[in-house]
């Protein structure tokens, strides 16, 4: 993982600043990591508890790289690959979205489009400047924030739970 550090810019925002690729197709998942998620989906639903057990532990490890794999076993017709992968989806969502949210802080000159919940309407209400992309990052500093964001891209359950946790 790249070291970070927080900088307090001249407009009083706070934002991460890192060494990751601003570029957001560098967090495209490699084939060689969506072959070895999908086979270890498979496994999720192995008659062999401890082959279930080490599945479960490999994909917790990949991280974001196995959400694609773990978002389509969401309609696994095993209940406990379903019950799995849904117990796993949370933290590879939220990997991934740290990862998006990085790789837009180290954009600082606003070169690529940026997928992050809530940024398109953001942006075309106020611009895509240095200081309205500081307030953005801003909004995304407190692990509260970030979870209402993340939230606005999921289901309207995950955006309550999330806005309730605000309170």
């Amino acid at each position: 993982m790249p070291r970070a550090l927080f900088c307090v810019l001249g407009t009083g925002y706070s934002v991460l600043l890192s060494a990751a690729d601003p570029d957001p197709r560098s967090l495209a998942v490699p084939p060689a990591d969506r072959v070895r998620a999908a086979n270890l989906v498979a496994d999720l639903g192995s008659p062999a508890f401890e082959a279930r057990d080490d599945a479960t532990a490999a994909l917790r490890g990949m991280g974001r790289r196995a959400l694609p794999a773990l978002a389509a076993a969401a309609a696994a017709p095993d209940p406990e690959v379903r019950m799995r992968a849904g117990r796993l989806l949370p933290a590879a969502r939220s990997d991934d979205f740290a990862a998006r949210l990085e790789c837009f802080l180290t954009d600082a000159d606003a070169k690529f489009d940026h997928d992050l919940p809530g940024w398109a309407a953001y942006r075309a209400a106020v611009g895509d400047g240095r200081t309205p992309r500081a307030f953005f990052a801003a909004v995304l500093g407190t692990p509260e924030n970030r979870a209402v964001v993340g939230a606005m891209a999921g289901d309207r359950a995950d955006l309550n739970r999330a806005l309730d946790a605000r309170q």
